[in-house]
């Protein structure tokens, strides 16, 4: 026998050897299967703070139910509760009043006096732009 024809290791038979030009894995390897895009817990848990409720006759979002039996919770004397509701309260109130200061800009020194009534006077243009004009 000459070496083509040896079959042992590494040498299987001619007819079980891989032909030419075709693939030994001709099914190849599979295709991965399609993600579904995985949503974020706080895009969960928003969706569900949004679905509509009704308890006791009244339509209510999950999120309002929530603050709602929140606030009897710290009505009732649970410290931590209102701690965290005061805290989002008071973020609240710090968005809502954005109500920029005001700088003074003197181009030289002036008497107290006439400070005084250029500070009020700037200081009204103020209110009135913030608040309305018939408040003060």
């Amino acid at each position: 026998m000459d070496d083509e024809e040896q079959v042992g290791y590494r040498r299987p038979p001619r007819k079980n050897r891989f032909r030419p030009g075709r693939s030994g894995n001709p099914a190849g390897r599979p295709r991965k299967t399609e993600q579904v895009d995985e949503r974020s817990d706080a895009d969960i848990v928003i969706e569900i703070g949004e679905q509509i409720v009704e308890i006791n006759g009244r339509r209510m979002t999950r999120k309002e139910l929530l603050y709602e039996a929140a606030f009897a919770r710290a009505i009732k004397g649970d410290t931590a509760t209102l701690r965290i509701l005061v805290g989002m309260m008071e973020k609240k109130n710090a968005k809502q009043c954005q109500c920029g200061g005001g700088v003074l800009v003197v181009p030289g020194t002036m008497p107290i006096n006439e400070w005084n009534a250029a500070a009020a006077l700037q200081q009204a243009g103020y209110r009135e732009a913030s608040y309305g004009k018939d408040e003060f």
